[in-house]
């Protein structure tokens, strides 16, 4: 048994045709956590919470296979009365869902009112199901014993040690052999290894923050009582991460005492330095009411969580004013951990009255993340949609419309609305996508979407209106028929394509699309049509031979290749790191610098020398870009609390009041970076490095590195020296995408298109991280040419190879941007191609940028 697990490692367990096949290795997460770094060469993926919809299906479904419908609809029933909507949001998890149905099923008759309620239910079901007479004797002292154990669990200085516990080490904690048989019995410990040692882990990471939180005699274990403005003896188990399911479950145990005295204290705490550390116990407390809702601060800690998240109106100054970007960031982080429905009141109060409409459009994003089937979130992006006079903040209503008003008769009655008496297009197409969201087997819905299809002028608005059909159709034979419809009436080769491929999501088992499918296969003006069809033949007819057979012939006759275009850095050479570093001294050009900054990023981690010289970029350059690119790179590499304690210590004097009058952006920038620190640190060890900085620091980078010919530096220097350098004057952002050589997750694409072209128009901006489809790219780059005043959106993608992928992806943007390729391969219209040896190459690209 190897520690790590490599594909080659699968590929020699695996003969004759299995390699051929796709591995699915699954685990629980606790287990994952305690070893993430065990594989390599996987795609990671991690379960979903389940939306409202999902909940209900998964509760119908699950008490019919266990025969007893009648006790799954008292359940529904419950839960649709109760006013609780902790519990609601609770069950989104999976595993919480099935406890819940468990405890129910066995006449459970009440609902939980917090997470910790659920657990100690599930508990005792467990004691129910497993435990025999002898067991249920001694159950005092095996929870005490459990308790102590998870407690010191908890205690260990890593995430693995925490989760992989030695029988040996478990012994000694629970104290006796007897209570560890008993505890093995009922479940709460699973053996993970055999040998050398046999290594145990409890039966999820949740019951041993559980457990952990029957310890707590009181909340002195997590902040010290007699804590003022500075550290003391004791711990500050607040600030670390690992404890905060912990103090979550504790302040949700029905019978303990001093919550609300534990609450005030986190409010009001004081840390000694610029509140790096106090506004982490606000946001703790922020949480914690969630599970003591009785807390008399409750309605003002919302409030002004909001606040911290999305400003105020500052009235002397008659303006809008917002707070530094962590606090920002740390305010909208813990808005849907916190008490949703007073959270809900108050962003929709502030939305009826802001006058900054980029805030607005924030204020409606958040309601869509934690407004899900919430009546109140509901009617007020409806009445967003209906009274707005800017159609951005109109388009980001449809879409958390899409997030959380699934199944909602308002919600889709809203949205069908809207498509129908909008003028603008790109309105249109988002209604269009949210109502696929939300509108599944929607009657209404469906009609609509048949009724505009044909109609719709801008062919855009028509992809999208298709691509939603082809979520809510499903097996529908009204939607089938019309895009069967459209596929033999529409002249545009790509809606033909597209309405092809929404066939082999609807139209399983249709005789009519089967038919339809197989009319296109036997064309031969389209080569990627024929491809499409023949796929959703595969869909939908996989039981038909002739559909086989015709599929086959088809894609045989496709074959795309794709090769990687620059070798990746060998991760901490101490060469390149060197090279970099002096690249970083030297050059005169900044896209180099930056360039060289984010490698030290990638590379650096945990490298003295790399630490310095980011730390060096950061109080000296004058370059913004840089300088941002310089504070994203340095938390990537620090791996120590000394490594935190030493920038501390290096950018304490940029926050101060000189430096933020004269030079805001520094102060920004390290303070964001200090911000990292603060939450990797330990309380006193910062307050330490804040008030009594490094005496000895780490070496500065050396001034003059020999490094010869060092392939890092040779890429990075002649990189820039790139058909992008020579257009740097022009009115064209110039992509190089080799990033996305053999990416074809559309969500992949989208993100990073936006990052790129985000580096190039705002270098000093964080790029919308959101952005995860073409329709929401297209929102962005459409509000990038307002903010730059562009009458026109050029791009051109280099070192990448042209997918099919890529190419569908970026048709979908070409009514907003003009997008041309870098490539020898032929592209159809509109995508623009450039051959790179093509002879007066930067004249054409001129040429062409007149045209456009």
């Amino acid at each position: 048994m190897t520690s790590r697990v490599e594909t080659r490692h699968v590929s020699a367990l695996l003969g004759g045709w299995v390699p051929g096949a796709r591995v699915v290795v699954t685990c629980r997460v606790n287990v994952w956590d305690a070893d993430k770094n065990a594989f390599s060469g996987f795609d990671v993926f991690r379960n979903l919470e389940f939306n409202p919809e999902q909940v209900t299906n998964y509760i119908r479904r699950w008490f019919a296979a266990m025969g007893d419908v009648a006790t799954g609809e008292s359940l529904e029933a419950k839960l649709a009365q109760s006013n609780n909507s902790r519990i609601k949001e609770l069950i989104h998890n999976p595993l919480r869902l099935w406890m819940l149905c468990q405890i129910w099923r066995t006449g459970g008759g009440f609902l939980p009112e917090t997470q910790a309620g659920l657990y100690e239910q599930f508990v005792k079901w467990v004691y129910r199901w497993k435990a025999d007479e002898e067991i249920l004797d001694q159950r005092e002292a095996i929870d005490k014993a459990l308790a102590q154990l998870a407690w010191a669990a908890m205690e260990q200085k890593d995430e693995v040690s925490r989760l992989r516990l030695p029988e040996s080490w478990v012994l000694k904690v629970l104290g006796s052999r007897q209570i560890f048989k008993a505890v093995e019995k009922l479940g709460w410990l699973n053996r993970l290894e055999r040998s050398p040692e046999a290594i145990w882990v409890f039966y999820h990471a949740t019951f041993q923050e559980y457990f952990a939180a029957l310890a707590v005699e009181n909340w002195n274990d997590f902040l010290p009582k007699t804590h003022v403005n500075r550290p003391v003896e004791g711990k500050y188990r607040i600030f670390e991460p690992q404890w905060k399911q912990v103090i979550l479950l504790w302040l949700g145990r029905e019978y303990v005492k001093d919550k609300e005295e534990f609450l005030q204290k986190l409010v009001k705490f004081q840390d000694g330095v610029p509140d790096f550390y106090a506004y982490q116990a606000y946001f703790l407390a922020a949480a914690g009411i969630n599970e003591f809702k009785a807390c008399s601060r409750a309605a003002e800690i919302v409030r002004q969580v909001v606040k911290l998240g999305f400003g105020e109106f500052d009235i002397p100054k008659q303006k809008w004013r917002t707070f530094l970007d962590p606090i920002e960031k740390g305010a909208r982080k813990v808005i849907p951990e916190t008490i949703r429905r007073l959270a809900i009141r108050e962003l929709s109060e502030i939305s009826k009255n802001c006058p900054d409409e980029y805030t607005h459009w924030q204020l409606v994003e958040s309601l869509g993340k934690i407004g899900v089937a919430n009546p109140e979130a509901i009617a007020r992006l409806l009445a967003v949609i209906c009274t707005t006079e800017n159609e951005d903040t109109r388009r980001w209503a449809a879409k958390s419309l899409g997030e959380i008003g699934v199944a909602n008769p308002d919600a889709i009655a809203g949205l069908v609305e809207l498509i129908y008496r909008t003028k603008d297009e790109s309105t249109c197409r988002r209604a269009a996508q949210s109502l696929g969201e939300i509108g599944v087997a929607n009657s209404d819905a469906i009609a609509a979407l048949l009724e505009l299809i044909p109609t719709g002028e801008d062919e855009f608005t028509r992809w999208q209106l298709i691509e939603s059909l082809g979520k809510i159709g499903v097996a529908n034979p009204e939607a089938i028929t019309g895009v069967v419809q459209l596929i033999r009436r529409s002249k545009d080769e790509f809606t033909r394509m597209l309405a092809a491929k929404i066939l082999g999501k609807i139209g399983v088992a249709n005789p009519e699309a089967r038919a339809a499918l197989l009319e296109l296969i036997h064309e031969r003006e389209n080569e990627s049509t024929r491809r499409q069809a023949a796929r959703s033949l595969e869909q939908i007819g996989v039981r038909n031979p002739k559909v086989i057979v015709g599929s086959h012939e088809v894609i045989r006759t496709t074959l795309l290749a794709t090769e990687s275009l620059v070798e990746p850095i060998d991760p901490r050479n101490p060469e390149a790191i060197a090279g970099l570093l002096e690249l970083i001294r030297t050059t005169e050009n900044e896209s180099t610098r930056r360039q060289a900054a984010r490698s030290l990023g990638e590379i650096g981690v945990g490298n003295a020398q790399a630490i310095a010289g980011l730390l060096k970029v950061m109080r000296t350059t004058e370059h913004e870009g840089t300088r941002k690119r310089a504070a994203e790179s340095l938390p990537k590499i620090l791996t120590t609390p000394e490594h935190y304690a030493w920038v501390v210590s290096a950018l304490k004097d940029c926050l101060s009041n000189e430096v933020y009058q004269n030079n805001f952006k520094r102060f920004h920038e390290c303070y964001k970076v200090i911000w990292n620190c603060a939450e990797n640190l330990p309380y006193p060890q910062f307050y330490e490095a804040w008030d009594n900085p490094l005496t000895t620091p780490y070496p500065e980078v050396i001034e003059q590195t020999q490094v010869g010919h060092n392939s890092t530096v040779d890429s990075l220097e002649t990189q820039p020296i790139d058909i992008c350098l020579q257009l740097q004057n022009l009115p064209i952002f110039c992509l190089d995408a080799t990033i996305l050589t053999d990416e074809t997750e559309p969500s992949e694409i989208a993100q990073t298109l936006c990052q790129l072209i985000w580096e190039k128009a705002f270098p000093d901006e964080d790029y919308p991280k959101e952005v995860t489809t073409a329709s929401k790219l297209r929102e962005q780059l459409k509000t990038l040419k307002l903010r730059q005043n562009l009458p026109k959106l050029p791009i051109l993608i280099t070192h990448c190879h042209p997918s099919t992928e890529l190419i569908v992806f970026c048709r979908k943007l070409t009514n907003i941007v003009a997008i041309a390729w870098l490539t020898d391969e032929p592209l159809e219209a509109p995508l623009k191609v450039f051959p790179p040896n093509q002879p007066h190459l930067i004249s054409a690209i001129q040429t062409w940028l007149e045209e456009i």
